[in-house]
């Protein structure tokens, strides 16, 4: 014969590891959006700067839809492999509004935020902007996130260092 609490106690525990399932199973589906962005950080850490950044243009279109801690992060990594890549202006587009977005959501982990800052660093003044420190004081670029022409017209007038 068998005692009816332990029939209980059977089914509230398949009852919690159905629930606990649909709940990694939920969390992972809504992770899967933001994949394309750890890939191509994941990328630009191995030094695959053009994978990086070929990954991320391909989602650009997705960008506007990200949360803006997200946005930082993707920003962060197409503006660094854009650099890596020469590309000085679309560098300093992108690096530009991962420091507007950081300054507003904090969402750069330490080490993030300091591969930015020395990329800001590395970039310096010849893109056009006024270097690394004025980049960081402000969100002016951030109204042109949307439009890397404007972020890369004031880099025509400026002379390039040697």
């Amino acid at each position: 014969m068998q005692k009816p609490y332990l029939c209980v106690w059977a089914r509230t525990a398949q009852r919690a590891f159905g629930v606990m399932t649909l709940a990694v199973a939920v969390g992972l589906g809504a992770g899967c959006t933001y994949t394309f962005v750890h890939r191509a950080e994941r990328a630009y850490n191995e030094g695959r700067y053009l994978d990086a950044a070929e990954r991320l243009a391909q989602h650009e279109a997705e960008v506007a839809a990200l949360r803006p801690a997200r946005r930082a992060v993707y920003a962060t990594y197409r503006g660094l492999a854009l650099l890596r890549l020469g590309d000085r202006d679309g560098a300093h587009h992108w690096l530009t509004v991962a420091v507007s977005l950081d300054q507003k959501t904090t969402a750069l982990l330490p080490k993030q935020r300091r591969q930015l800052r020395a990329g800001l660093a590395e970039l310096g003044p010849t893109a056009g902007g006024p270097g690394p420190a004025a980049s960081t004081s402000g969100p002016s670029q951030a109204a042109s996130a949307g439009d890397p022409s404007q972020a890369t017209s004031a880099s025509a007038a400026a002379p390039s260092a040697p």
